[in-house]
């Protein structure tokens, strides 16, 4: 069986989740950012080196034109030098020799510079095609945090939501251990104040009837049988109510609709509330776990009549219907103010005055039957139970 500290537990490792789950997106979210700026960084930088590669080819084909022109012209020089070997004059030749030096020099120079260029070109060209390469990363895990950040967002509601509901059940979970413990309790004290203590006056009877047949006492005797009988009789009585009380035996032999008419004769036998009692249709089996929370319900239905409705009167509709089993129960007293109620369990960080109802919910939805409860203050309570009809097997 799950104790108190197994459920307290479960919620703190369910709010550790919730806790790591927070830490998570907000880890993954300030990646994202940091991730941004180094995309934007990347972009700069690779803009920057398109501009420069763009300049040096720009400086490389005026560079390459000039070596062009400047082969030509020394090749022009040669000849021309070639030619006048013969019929120029010495001096003529050394200047016209020295202009060939100097353009050979300017063409030197010249291959120099295209030689550094393209060098330039080349390693910028590998850079940015690295640095681009790297863009394309960094802007697809951009892209990716991203999703992963707007998916852990969407989901976060969820995760929260779902911490809401283990919170909750926890609490109804708490609830339920100590409506065990008390309903222990209250057999226990019934047991002892009552089959108890008349077992107890049976004995002290008897040992009465055993005195007074040892003195011939025979009138005495009959009288003290008398009194024995009554007390077991009236413990028989009480012990039947006790086990009536745990599980009705009329649940099991003749139906639910008996066991609810039971519950209601019950009630007015004792004289505690006066229910009418109204049955429609057909009745068909229902699976035991669906006939025990429609009876638990019920059950606790009149208990809060009984209890908090300040009313002596109600009413029971079952209708069994081709698709579903309907239950409408309604009592004209004092009512309240659901969400007047909600809000005082969450103000008390408990559901100490929203838990039987939220019990009689979660009931129902274990057992696949809708459970909805409308009240008003002053215009009573009513509540209605649909279990639609289905395949059991």
């Amino acid at each position: 069986m799950i104790s108190l500290e197994d459920i307290e537990k479960i919620s703190a490792d369910t709010l550790k989740l919730k806790e790591i789950y927070r830490t998570t997106l907000q880890t993954v979210e300030k990646n994202k950012t940091q991730m941004f700026s180094i995309s934007e960084a990347a972009r700069k930088e690779v803009d920057f080196q398109r501009k420069q590669l763009a300049d040096i080819k720009g400086k490389l084909i005026e560079v390459i034109a000039n070596v062009d022109y400047l082969e030509n012209k020394t090749q022009l020089g040669k000849q021309s030098l070639a030619a006048a070997s013969k019929a120029f004059s010495t001096e003529d030749m050394q200047d016209l020799y020295g202009e060939v030096a100097f353009m050979l020099d300017k063409l030197q120079y010249a291959r120099q510079k295209e030689e550094h260029l393209r060098q330039q070109r080349d390693e910028l060209e590998l850079s940015l095609r690295r640095l681009e390469g790297l863009l394309e990363q960094s802007e697809n895990m951009t892209l990716a945090i991203g999703s992963v950040a707007t998916y852990l967002s969407s989901q976060f509601n969820k995760i929260t939501q779902q911490v809401e509901f283990t919170q909750k059940c926890q609490s109804i979970g708490e609830h339920v251990i100590m409506a065990h413990e008390e309903e222990r309790k209250r057999i226990s004290r019934n047991l002892h104040d009552t089959v108890a203590q008349g077992l107890a006056a049976a004995l002290m009877q008897l040992r009465i009837c055993k005195l007074a047949l040892a003195d011939g006492d025979l009138e005495g005797t009959a009288h003290a049988i008398d009194d024995t009988s009554d007390n077991i009789k009236n413990c028989l009585s009480d012990t039947r109510q006790v086990i009536f009380d745990m599980r009705p035996m009329a649940l099991d032999d003749k139906g639910l609709a008996f066991a609810i008419h039971q519950l209601c004769t019950t009630h007015r036998d004792k004289q505690t509330l006066h229910i009418d009692y109204s049955l429609n249709g057909q009745e068909y089996p229902l699976p035991k776990h669906v006939e025990i929370m429609i009876y638990r319900t019920v059950q606790e239905s009149l208990s809060n009549i009984l209890h908090h409705s300040g009313q002596t009167k109600g009413s029971i509709d079952i209708n069994y219907a081709a698709n579903a089993l309907n239950i409408v129960i309604k009592d004209e007293g004092k009512g309240f103010d659901l969400q007047e109620k909600a809000d005082l369990a969450a103000e008390e960080g408990d559901s100490r005055h929203h838990f039987g109802l939220d019990f009689m919910k979660e009931g129902a939805r274990s057992a696949g039957a809708e459970l909805s409860i409308s009240s008003s203050p002053g215009k009573g309570t009513t509540v209605r139970i649909k279990v639609p009809r289905q395949d059991w097997a």
